[in-house]
């Protein structure tokens, strides 16, 4: 929506002139305010932890280091962090404890917690952070489970950024363990280069399967009873990042761990950048069709370059998600595993037309709490990719192609929008294509 930055800014216009607010929205309470730069500086995070299974803790030692890449001076700085009875967190910096100034209530436990600095950090400036934590982690009830959550992050009102991590993890005996990032067996910390968020999952009793391809560690992590569906999604990741790398000219990290999801077969989704999640690997069945397994495989890898590697910068997001698509019906019409993928990932768009909802696909949060029907399928899922479909007819395969590359290059680990979509391949193309994108 164009009307979108003005409307804010009329809006904060008349809430200063009523309230006589000279300050900035995110202020903290006895202190300077916090401030977002434009791009997040990228941070370094060398991790320690210990999970302790019987009791269902994880705690650890990190340290963070920042170097102000922007133009802004930081006075403070948000952890992202559960403050509850169960969680605790201790963080230094420049040589004194910190204390947090604002943050989490006990009707709000999951809110960041934000710290004023001694000292200014000035624009090519570094920052480092020690922190010790501990909180629970997993569920009793549960044997095997993961977080994204598990420990303090630098937090930036919500805006994805890529960060390093440097992680050793002490995980209880008969676990297998996928984190974000690629062991090192000389120092055993799993490294990661440059990621939206370092997860981790703890197998009980499960087995791990790996393959190289070209440099990319694949590792299927999974029970007995799911060994065939996952060998399965091994061999498909294994050819998908095959073909990946010789379409788009390489694969933005150099690990991939397929983890189970849920029982149903209901699809999949990005655990944490590196680590996918495939429902139902336990539902497969004897002599059945390989094409679910292919599809649902090779669409989840399309979201490691589109969603982890170039992050979405609408709210809500969903240009990430068609983007991703794109790949995964490139692979499956170009293996001939599906020559109709293109058309059954618009069908229910098609058949939603007749239902008259509003299927506008930028909208507001607040306009998408509203929403009934189910928008992730018929919009999202579904106009999204007829859309992206679309615009490769519209511009043509070579020039689309080139387009869808070369993006890949250009926002790798930065955020992409639909607004800046349509001005990359304006520029790329000559055309005005605001036609295009209105519609």
């Amino acid at each position: 929506m164009r009307c979108r930055a003005l409307s804010a800014f009329i809006f904060i216009l008349i809430l200063t002139s009523l309230t006589g607010c000279t300050k900035p929205p995110n202020s903290v309470s006895g202190g300077a305010a916090y401030l977002v730069p434009v791009q997040p500086p990228k941070s370094h995070y060398l991790i320690d932890a210990r999970v302790d299974a019987a009791r269902t803790l994880i705690e650890g030692q990190e340290k963070i280091t920042l170097k102000n890449n922007s133009s802004l001076p930081l006075n403070v700085v948000a952890l992202d962090w559960q403050m509850t009875g169960s969680s605790s967190m201790d963080v230094s910096g420049q040589g004194q404890k910190l204390s947090p100034k604002a943050g989490p209530s006990a009707s709000n436990p999951g809110s960041p917690v934000f710290f004023n600095l001694p000292q200014a950090v000035g624009p090519g400036e570094e920052l480092k952070l020690d922190i010790s934590f501990r909180q629970k982690f997993g569920d009793p009830k549960e044997e095997s489970g993961g977080t994204t959550s598990w420990y303090p992050r630098l937090w930036w009102d919500g805006v994805p950024v890529h960060e390093a991590f440097s992680v050793k993890l002490e995980v209880p005996e008969g676990y297998a363990l996928a984190a974000s990032g690629r062991l090192d067996p000389k120092t055993g910390r799993y490294e990661a280069e440059s990621v939206r968020t370092f997860g981790i999952y703890l197998g009980k009793g499960m087995k791990t399967e790996r393959r190289d391809v070209g440099g990319v560690l694949i590792t299927s992590v999974f029970t007995e009873k799911g060994t065939k569906a996952a060998t399965l999604c091994l061999e498909t990741a294994a050819d998908a990042i095959k073909y990946y790398k010789e379409w788009l000219g390489f694969y933005p990290f150099p690990f991939l761990t397929i983890i189970p999801g849920g029982p149903g077969r209901w699809g999949g989704y990005p655990f944490a950048t590196g680590i996918v999640a495939i429902h139902g690997l336990e539902t497969y069945k004897d002599g059945e069709s390989p094409r679910h397994w292919q599809h649902i495989t090779s669409h989840e890898i399309g979201h490691e370059y589109w969603g982890e590697w170039v992050m979405d910068a609408d709210n809500p997001a969903w240009l990430w998600i068609c983007m991703g698509i794109f790949a995964d019906t490139r692979y499956m019409t170009a293996r001939k595993y599906d020559p109709n993928r293109l058309t059954e990932w618009t069908g229910n768009y098609v058949s939603g037309i007749p239902m008259y909802h509003d299927m506008t696909l930028d909208i507001t949060p607040a306009i998408e709490e509203k929403i009934k029907y189910d928008r992730n399928n018929t919009v999202i899922h579904s106009k999204g990719p007829a859309m992206v479909f679309a615009l490769d007819s519209v511009l043509g395969r070579e020039t689309f192609d080139r387009i869808y590359k070369k993006a890949l290059v250009v926002f790798g680990g930065k955020r992409l929008g639909w607004l800046d979509l349509e001005k990359f391949c304006e520029a790329e193309t000559g055309q005005n294509l605001q036609w295009f994108f209105d519609a």
